[in-house]
């Protein structure tokens, strides 16, 4: 397959992403979150920077869209199981793990909820994983 084919066949499944995610049976919860370093977010390193974020109120599958473009960035499968928090935020929120000095995008927390949900760990976060301890973790909440 050459690279043009490559190129369009991941902008097609990045399409069906989004269009799962927004598909009008599908309820979800909007945010925009500043978030003021770089991370990285399934396999994919991403700059700090403004993001529009869309969870799915019943996969929590999340896609991230920076603020200054349409092209979307990253999508992920939340997991089922739950991260409790003592506070119910009228924002969402999003948990970052610190390795070195590197953040990984971890967790969601959708509005108004004290259920946050984790992510699958990627293949860059297990990487890293092997290299540091989590030194720190860090939530950003959303602006409405």
């Amino acid at each position: 397959m050459n690279l043009l084919s490559k190129k369009a066949l991941l902008i097609a499944a990045g399409a069906a992403a989004f269009a799962l995610v927004t598909s009008a049976n599908a309820q979800t919860s909007l945010m925009r979150v500043d978030i003021p370093f770089s991370f990285v977010s399934g396999d994919e390193t991403l700059p700090a920077g403004v993001y529009q974020i869309r969870v799915d109120d019943q996969t929590y599958r999340m896609v991230l869209i920076p603020a200054a473009e349409t092209r979307i960035h990253a999508v992920r499968m939340a997991l089922t199981s739950v991260k409790r928090s003592s506070s119910n935020s009228d924002f969402g929120t999003l948990q970052f793990q610190k390795y070195g000095d590197q953040y990984v995008l971890s967790a969601v927390w959708k509005p108004g909820q004290t259920e946050g949900h984790p992510f699958i760990e990627s293949k860059a976060e297990r990487d890293l994983a092997k290299q540091y301890s989590p030194a720190e973790v860090a939530t950003i909440n959303s602006s409405r």
